[in-house]
């Protein structure tokens, strides 16, 4: 919101994201194709474009719009799954309004807005077609469903164009709807015509939004794609990420939290996981598999992403990523703890307890040199700089391998006694070096000599274990060295 002494005194307009939404939704509205309006895939400002009346504004209706559609969805997907419409609107507004910093990633404009609301009605209708496989499928039937078919079509087309990422989970829905089609009971016919609508709907989005995608960039990737394709997806290192994404950041970083941290109630939901599609009866068995599949993969992909870090996590509310796949934790959580009092009970209270011993697992630092184990953190005893002028400057760092940049391979940060890099995609090697930097920018071959060791702390990573989770109050590993 606007404050006049912020960093960005008008509010959200000045954010690079928002700023860019904004501009492509005005663009749109007034017909301007040029390529250079549109940064961001322009699913979302489509839907903005009708309300520019609005000013500033623009974003209010629609998100309101999608907010209520995902909960339309979300709550026809827990009927599905044997929850009563009462306690899955309960589970919803866990989801969206428990935390201050969930209900802001919902109240401030992100196009994650609108892929909460799509995913949540494809998962709906996908899951009344996967919920009566085995079901005789008649002519009157399959008619009444062509509507909700061509739909669910429409909607996994739409998806990627608001969220390219979001073709890993439109492409299974899509896949797992189909085959639901094939096995239900009933004519081949109906089963071809049916799948037929289904299809049809989504390449009649997909030849619209393909033939605006050519007005707009012609046959060339969008800037955004290429500096998206730059950053990328790392496999490496992912389990150490995921540890301090999900559990905690702490000591590594000198400020910031996990999901688990903020957001405790999420952990029967990790349990539900695993167990939900057990526990359940026929009809949301595999319904809840493939929510179950779909967040897992996607909180992996992300997990993954280069530019989450946990300290963007909240400070630049980076978890509006995550914000359509909370319901689903608490609808999982909610299945998983509802089992206890079950024949089930058993495997509930182990999946539980799983859970929680997994998350006594501890990824510390300790002390090292720089030649005697790899190095994931380096600590720099110098004046500490401002937050952004660590966190964004284009810095170059160089090992005894190759070069580091800044955001890419790794990470800068203030801390109170200076500087600290840590390492995202691979550790270090060796004594880091940094090169100078000139407005901003690393000066190539000014590689800096090594200060002495007293100036700069190497950190190793060791694996730890211990019945207090970090995630948890006391929260022990925020008291480990190096302190903030």
């Amino acid at each position: 919101m606007p404050w006049p002494c912020g960093r960005y005194p008008e509010g959200w307009w000045g954010w690079f994201d928002q700023s860019n939404y904004f501009k492509s939704t005005v663009a749109l509205a007034h017909g301007d194709l040029r390529p250079e309006q549109h940064w961001y895939p322009f699913g979302y400002a489509l839907i903005g474009a009708p309300f520019v009346w609005l000013g500033r504004q623009v974003y209010f209706l629609p998100d309101l719009i999608c907010l209520l559609l995902a909960a339309r969805g979300f709550i026809s997907f827990a009927r599905t799954c044997g929850v009563a419409s009462t306690s899955a609107m309960l589970l919803f507004l866990l989801g969206t309004c428990s935390s201050h910093s969930i209900r802001s990633a919902w109240a401030e404009p992100w196009n994650t807005t609108l892929a909460a609301a799509l995913i949540w009605n494809a998962l709906a209708l996908s899951a009344r077609e996967i919920s009566t496989i085995g079901n005789r499928c008649d002519t009157s039937a399959a008619r009444g469903g062509a509507l909700n078919l061509a739909l669910l079509g429409a909607i996994l087309a739409f998806m990627p164009v608001t969220r390219p990422t979001d073709v890993t989970l439109a492409g299974p829905i899509g896949l797992t709807t189909l085959g639901a089609l094939y096995l239900q009971r009933g004519s081949i016919t109906n089963k071809i015509a049916r799948s037929i609508t289904l299809i049809g709907g989504c390449l009649l989005i997909w030849i619209a939004c393909a033939a605006l995608y050519l007005s707009i960039y012609g046959f060339h990737p969008t800037q955004y794609m290429i500096v998206s394709r730059n950053m990328g997806f790392r496999l490496e290192g992912l389990g150490w990420k995921t540890y301090m994404l999900l559990l905690t950041p702490r000591p590594w970083f000198p400020d910031g939290a996990g999901l688990l941290e903020r957001l405790p109630w999420i952990a029967p939901g990790l349990a539900g996981l695993i167990v939900a599609p057990f526990v359940a009866d026929r009809k949301g068995r595999w319904v809840l598999a493939l929510l179950s599949v779909l967040i897992t993969g996607y909180s992996l992909l992300f997990f993954s992403y280069v530019d989450l870090i946990p300290a963007g996590l909240w400070r630049y509310n980076n978890v509006h990523y995550f914000k359509w796949l909370l319901p689903g934790l608490a609808l999982l959580g909610f299945i998983a703890c509802r089992a206890l009092t079950g024949v089930n009970w058993r495997l509930a209270a182990a999946a539980l307890a799983g859970v929680y011993l997994a998350t006594c697992i501890r990824f510390l630092p300790y002390r090292t040199l720089p030649d005697a184990a790899p190095i994931w953190m380096v600590q720099k005893s110098e004046p500490p700089p401002s937050w952004p002028d660590a966190y964004f400057e284009h810095s170059v760092l160089h090992d005894n391998q190759q070069a580091w940049r800044n955001i890419n391979d790794f990470r800068a940060m203030p801390d109170s006694q200076g500087d600290r890099w840590i390492a995202l995609r691979a550790p270090f090697s060796g004594v880091v070096r940094r090169e100078q930097m000139k407005n901003g920018q690393a000066v190539a071959g000014t590689e800096t000599l090594p200060d002495a060791s007293s100036n700069e702390l190497y950190w190793g990573m060791q694996l730890g274990f211990r019945l207090d989770p970090c995630w948890l109050p006391p929260y022990a590993c925020s008291r480990k060295d190096p302190q903030p």
